[in-house]
């Protein structure tokens, strides 16, 4: 019937790392994703765009774009997403489609990791995390 709600049921599964507010030693404010802070989703998936690396040394950048699920708290530029065992970054702020709760999603671009490995630990021992109440990011709907 509705075509993108069958693509995000039936997608490829993902799995999306909240961020959050952490203060290092010095005191200052860093946004990191968390490894045990996550969502298992799954997502209908399109290549964006790209560049082939033709020199060596130069970098292949393949940006894919993403149609998930609308109800993920916690999911922002920051968080990270892990997809056929590979870790991406989100490239832009994810943006939420209103339409009917059939068609309702967020759209999330997301760019290969450089080092293009799994870390085991995304938050150092240093990092002090901040109360989740005081880092809210407002959610970007295009319609500003």
């Amino acid at each position: 019937m509705v075509r993108g709600t069958h693509q995000r049921r039936r997608g490829e599964p993902i799995r999306v790392f909240k961020s959050r507010l952490f203060l290092d030693k010095r005191g200052n404010d860093i946004i990191r994703p968390v490894e045990a802070d996550y969502h298992n989703l799954r997502a209908s998936i399109q290549p964006l765009r790209g560049s082939r690396a033709e020199v060596p040394g130069q970098q292949e950048i393949n940006i894919y774009h993403l149609q998930i699920d609308p109800d993920l708290p916690g999911v922002d530029l920051w968080a990270q997403v892990e997809w056929n065992g590979q870790r991406w970054d989100i490239v832009a702020p994810p943006v939420l489609h209103i339409g009917s709760r059939h068609t309702r999603h967020w759209s999330l671009d997301i760019r290969l990791r450089p080092n293009r490995e799994l870390t085991d630990e995304l938050v150092p021992e240093d990092l002090q995390a901040v109360e989740p109440a005081v880092f809210k990011t407002p959610a970007y709907t295009g319609l500003e």
